[in-house]
């Protein structure tokens, strides 16, 4: 019988060598991002928020009045989805033709891991918030008190949390070669940035709103 971890670099070969399925696993992956969202929230509402009170819950600016207000999605966003499903299929098209060139698997394997790591991750993290808010939502009593969070708390501690992720794909990719595992490391220093930015841009945002405020 074989091994289980020794199937994982047929799977993984299988994987990027099918425009198909490599097209699947990223709308699986964006879409149940989407609704895991939605899901969450509506649980985060409950009783959870009686003890975790804050401003915001979706991080990414774009898609934060569709899930805080409940509002269909924004065109652009479909549209940003669909690109996002093309390049990744595109380029496995042009990997399954050229699979014998060095530099294009290397800079295919990096893409690829870059955008798996992006969805992946933030679907892990609305599983873990779901099973917080129902585990809250199910136990009265399991919390007592209130905390109120600022947006910059937040932004500060996902991006602090996605970086020191994002150094386990850059172990294994000095331990095994794989640029799969680079492009998990870069993805998270990309993301980890782009929440310090939103969190300035929210703090910028609060300040103007006070100003305006004192001056009424």
């Amino acid at each position: 019988m074989t091994p289980a971890y020794n199937l994982i670099p047929e799977i993984f070969e299988l994987w990027i060598n099918s425009p198909f399925i490599t097209g699947g696993t990223f709308i699986i992956l964006i879409l149940s991002d989407y609704f895991l969202t939605r899901r969450g929230f509506l649980l985060a509402q409950k009783r959870y928020r009686n003890h975790f009170k804050s401003e915001i819950y979706e991080l990414n600016p774009s898609v934060q009045n569709t899930i805080h207000e409940e509002k269909p999605l924004d065109k652009k966003i479909w549209i940003g989805w669909t690109i996002t499903i093309g390049i990744i299929v595109g380029l496995s098209m042009i990997y399954q033709q050229n699979q014998d060139t060095f530099l294009v698997e290397f800079i295919f394997e990096i893409i690829l891991g870059f955008f798996f790591w992006t969805y992946f991750l933030v679907n892990m993290s609305h599983i873990k918030s779901i099973l917080i808010f129902w585990y809250v939502n199910n136990k009265p009593g399991i919390l007592e008190g209130a905390i109120t969070t600022s947006p910059s708390f937040n932004y500060k501690t996902s991006a602090q949390q996605i970086f020191i992720l994002g150094w386990l794909g850059a172990i294994t990719f000095f331990l095994t070669g794989q640029p799969f595992f680079l492009g998990l490391f870069l993805q998270s220093i990309v993301n980890s940035r782009s929440m310090y930015k939103w969190e300035e841009e929210t703090r910028d945002g609060s300040s103007v709103r006070e100003e305006k405020s004192e001056n009424k």
